[in-house]
């Protein structure tokens, strides 16, 4: 019997939100997944924007909670029925950390969310929360930021911007691009971006002009990409890839504007220190400002 997905998706009924749960629905349209609608209450809820006025009203936590529960029937579960079984997990707490212990409780497969919550709190949503969740997370976050308008009956993938480095958590994301390529009959466009400071340990070789080192970096490359492809690609037979010069973040983002991407599967370190600024840094900016959902791998 096929695996059921369990897809962990963050709400708290702003627009963005609508869309990550519209883009959790249409995985679950392709792949047997039961979706847990999650909603943390701000601790202390006197700084919750959405619940102060039901403080004052001295609501106690299982009223505000009962009046959650049926607002995401009204506004939520009742689009899922019969496309997928939706269970709520209710929690009071920092929004982040609790997003993480929800997603170990549950085993998630995959964290669906919006890059920008409550309009009020937008700015720091990304800069707190999902880079949080995205660092932290045991299991993939794809996201969606506002502006991405997603229809779960018409949002299809079929264009995937797979970018890798050989790393550990890089490949994992591309073994996790070939799954979600069959669930829609996508094509895989792998890159592979060289940056100019890589070039130096060349220089202190036979290669000693620029030409030729950048010569001798693609050929390696490309038996690189062509075996990776071999060996953890499945069989999937619809994969591209490309190499180019330049800045990681910003070739990323032009490739996936190039090849209308509709989803981006790129890894992350999920660690702090001098691998975050490299490896993790480009995947945040690049969930921030790519035009697509963002699904981003950590390596175990």
């Amino acid at each position: 019997m096929e695996k059921m997905w369990k897809l962990l998706v963050p709400v708290d009924f702003c627009h963005g939100c609508t869309n990550a749960f519209n883009l959790a629905l249409s995985l679950a349209k392709k792949q047997n997944s039961k979706i847990y609608l999650s909603h943390i209450i701000s601790d202390p809820q006197i700084i919750d924007p959405l619940y102060a006025s039901d403080i004052h009203q001295k609501m106690s936590f299982e009223e505000i909670k009962g009046k959650i529960e049926k607002e995401m029937g009204e506004v939520y579960i009742k689009k899922a029925r019969g496309i997928s079984e939706i269970d709520t997990l209710i929690t009071k707490g920092y929004a982040a950390s609790e997003i993480v212990e929800s997603a170990k409780k549950i085993e998630a497969d995959l964290i669906v969310m919006a890059t920008h919550a409550r309009k009020i709190l937008k700015h720091a949503f990304i800069g707190s929360i999902a880079e949080k969740v995205l660092r932290t997370s045991p299991c993939p976050v794809l996201t969606t930021k506002l502006g991405n308008e997603i229809n779960f009956d018409k949002f299809d993938v079929k264009n995937i911007l797979v970018p890798v480095d050989f790393s550990e958590h890089s490949e994992k994301g591309f073994k996790l691009s070939v799954k979600l390529a069959r669930l829609f009959n996508a094509r895989i466009h792998i890159l592979y971006v060289l940056q100019p400071i890589s070039f130096y340990p060349y220089y202190y070789g036979e290669y000693f002009s620029s030409e030729g080192v950048i010569i001798k970096m693609e050929e390696e490359v490309k038996d690189r990409l062509e075996s990776l492809i071999r060996e953890k690609g499945e069989g999937y037979k619809d994969i591209t890839y490309n190499i180019q010069i330049g800045e990681p973040f910003q070739d990323i983002l032009e490739k996936g504007k190039s090849i209308k991407a509709d989803l981006i599967v790129m890894g992350t370190h999920g660690r702090t220190g001098f691998s975050h600024l490299l490896m993790g840094s480009v995947a945040e900016r690049v969930v921030r400002l790519a035009e697509c959902p963002v699904l981003t791998v950590k390596g175990d």
